[in-house]
């Protein structure tokens, strides 16, 4: 059904450029089809998407252009692409067409991945994409199809990307929609957490922690160790994300906790078959990181009340009134009051 054609083809210009007047006339004429196609696997339908000809896209859906048809090396569909490039009308139109969730790109992308495509500029933030999350959502239990045990060649769930690019409100919305964020990273025991450590997401570790504390309670969480026996703190640290390390202590994270004996060629030789510290690690990783790190510790004294019980006022059935102190208290006493008290401050921001 596809007849292959140049690449400057008076079509798939018109396409392009949204000329419906011009397509119509190409197509009466016969001088054109819907099911035109390049060597390449460029189509009009493709053109059409990506620079937001609404109603170019209306005339070739109606001509019988099929909105399932996969062009290009990657195998993209009409609905990924539309995603990609954030075109929402156009995905309306797709969907109304009869566009499907259940397609797989070369990559085992479903079409919800494009939402954050790879290879975008450095510092490059993707803007929030609430609206077309809703719109997907609201095709009801195909939903899952798009997300549910799917994991693509380079062993990434939904998740583990939104976690990395989504806007933090997106990533929330996604795990409202039972997306799920506990979902083991290809072979090293990682998870979403540890990912947006090592990559140092400040916002999205925030949106995730959450989720891991209820799971997992709060010293599980900041404690969860991958196959080598690197914590969130170790992975933010080893990466110089110094102000996340700074949110994990205040959090109470370990600081003494010990990874397994270094086997990473790319680590120092320094600390080549050592089990070390996060204190350790950053010192290894030169004089400059080890002193910022220094003075973080510094400033977010060690929590010593994480390990004491619990008091619950209903426990105190003998009715013995609480003990009287006299005097002021040690100027310690009074640092590790304060810091267990930043601490539930913090926790309380950050999981209300």
């Amino acid at each position: 059904m596809s007849h292959e054609v140049s690449s400057d083809h008076e079509f798939l210009k018109a396409s392009q450029e949204g000329d419906v007047v011009r397509m119509q006339q190409l197509l009466v004429l016969r001088r054109a089809s819907p099911f035109d196609i390049t060597a390449e696997g460029i189509t009009p339908l493709c053109l059409a998407i990506q620079y937001g000809q609404l109603e170019a896209v209306r005339l070739l859906l109606s001509q019988g252009a099929l909105v399932n048809q996969a062009f290009g090396l990657k195998q993209t569909s009409p609905l990924c692409w539309a995603l990609k490039h954030r075109q929402l009308e156009i995905c309306r139109t797709l969907l109304f067409y009869g566009a499907s969730f259940d397609h797989s790109t070369v990559y085992n992308w479903s079409p919800l991945y494009y939402l954050w495509p790879w290879h975008m500029p450095e510092g490059f933030r993707h803007p929030p994409a609430a609206d077309f999350i809703i719109m997907l959502r609201a095709k009801g239990e195909d939903f899952d199809l798009l997300h549910e045990k799917r994991i693509d060649n380079r062993g990434w769930s939904l998740l583990h990307r939104a976690a990395i690019f989504a806007d933090p409100s997106d990533l929330q919305l996604l795990m409202d929609y039972d997306v799920d964020a506990f979902q083991p990273f290809d072979g090293v025991g990682w998870t979403s957490l540890h990912l947006v450590a090592w990559y140092g997401i400040y916002d999205n570790f925030s949106i995730l922690f959450r989720a891991y504390e209820k799971k997992y309670g709060v010293d599980n969480a900041l404690g969860l160790r991958d196959s080598t026996g690197w914590t969130p703190l170790h992975l933010a640290i080893s990466n110089g994300h110094l102000e996340l390390a700074r949110l994990l202590l205040e959090l109470g994270a370990d600081r003494k906790a010990l990874t397994d004996p270094i086997a990473d060629k790319n680590m120092p030789e320094s600390i080549q078959g050592k089990r070390c510290s996060p204190k350790e690690l950053a010192w290894a990783l030169g004089e400059e990181q080890g002193q910022r790190f220094e003075d973080i510790v510094a400033d977010v004294p060690e929590d010593q009340w994480s390990d004491a019980p619990e008091y619950h006022p209903e426990d105190n059935v003998a009715g013995a009134k609480p003990l009287k102190l006299h005097g002021r208290l040690p100027k310690e006493v009074g640092c590790y009051a304060a810091a267990f008290i930043r601490r539930c401050r913090r926790l309380r921001r950050l999981i209300g």
